[in-house]
């Protein structure tokens, strides 16, 4: 079957202007302005698209081929979806998972779906895993979903800064995004992890923490709703630049101390600040280079030169539309505090909370 587009805004992506396109054979044969008819007797179908935008399929990255919803009760479950839904918006490639209900609804029946949907011309694909921890598998392991199972390329959608989630740990987090990440290597599918991104004030804390203290690339990565609140969307602006194929974070090691209240940034101006992470307002060029994390202990035993005063422990990293979090810890007392002189002539007594408890007596 051939078919001749005439008169269409051209996109691909970038804008072509006004032009005609002939598609053969389920492939583009040709486009320009004012393409000259077929051959007499050609099986050709010609259609008048003056008006319309022209386009490349969209790739639909975040599809509930299983229907969504269901949290608020069983009356609240949406339906499935059907191709035409997707086609009549312009997707050619979608890509399912579960959501919240990953109980009633299962990775095998989005494979099943998914299938469905491909019986109908479209690409559709399909994540492993869910907002659950440890994730739902068809064969026992993320690793061998992605690695056995044709139209399984990634792994989501896994929830965080939701209350919804499962609430993974930092060793949850980096232990699913390696079995992805290993999986792309090993069979050159995507091999990232589809982040579900909620309202809570943690934000991208997770995985800025996760980047700071592993070997995974930034593009493992894959956050998304990023745009239900201002906060969430400034901040994962500021992460962008990372994700970017040539640009990683840098190490720790590799920071340099800030100006005295600024955020610390590694290595570049671009890059995010490390979680938890603010220089202390006095004696920031002599306190420790390292970025530390709130529960550092580093900065418990750091003293500037020149001075018997300890570095503060720094405050969380803050957003400039949220309150911080984790909340700060509190400021350990410092430890250059007065001596009282005790009533004996041979001792003194320090007052400071620092000093240590007194052994008990015979010990």
């Amino acid at each position: 079957m051939i078919t001749l587009l005439r008169g269409g805004d051209l996109y691909d992506p970038e804008p072509r202007g006004r032009g005609d396109l002939l598609l053969a054979g389920g492939r583009i044969a040709a486009l320009g302005d004012g393409l000259s008819d077929a051959p007499s007797g050609w099986p050709v179908e010609e259609v008048d698209v003056s008006g319309l935008l022209v386009v490349p399929g969209l790739v639909d990255t975040h599809t509930h081929m299983t229907g969504g919803g269901g949290e608020g009760g069983a009356h609240t479950r949406v339906p499935p979806l059907f191709v035409e839904q997707l086609t009549r918006a312009g997707v050619t490639t979608a890509i399912g998972l579960l959501g919240t209900d990953g109980t009633t609804r299962s990775l095998a029946e989005l494979l099943a779906s998914a299938r469905g949907l491909a019986h109908y011309g479209l690409t559709a694909l399909t994540y492993t895993g869910g907002y659950e921890v440890p994730p739902p598998t068809l064969t026992g392991s993320v690793r061998g979903d992605l690695v056995h199972v044709d139209r399984m390329v990634a792994v989501g959608e896994l929830a965080i800064s939701d209350h919804r989630s499962a609430q993974p740990t930092l060793n949850e987090l980096l232990r699913i995004a390696a079995d992805a990440h290993v999986s792309g290597l090993m069979t050159g599918k995507a091999g990232l992890v589809h982040l579900h991104l909620g309202d809570g004030p943690r934000g991208l804390s997770l995985v800025r923490e996760a980047l700071a203290v592993s070997e995974l690339p930034p593009r493992v990565f894959h956050p998304t709703h990023c745009n239900r609140n201002r906060r969430l969307w400034e901040e994962a602006k500021d992460c962008a630049p990372w994700a970017s194929p040539s640009t990683s974070p840098p190490s720790p090691k590799k920071a340099t101390s800030p100006a005295p209240g600024r955020p610390w940034r590694s290595g570049s101006s671009a890059a995010c600040p490390r979680p938890g992470s603010r220089c202390p307002a006095t004696a920031a060029a002599a306190c420790p280079a390292s970025p530390p994390t709130a529960t550092s202990s580093a900065w418990a035993s750091a003293t500037p030169e020149g001075s018997s005063t300890p570095c503060a422990r720094p405050p969380p990293w803050v957003s400039p539309f949220s309150a911080p979090w984790p909340p700060a810890p509190p400021t350990p007392p410092r430890c250059s505090a007065s001596v009282k002189k005790a009533s004996s002539p041979q001792a003194s007594t320090p007052t400071s909370p620092c000093s240590p408890r007194s052994s008990p007596s015979g010990a």
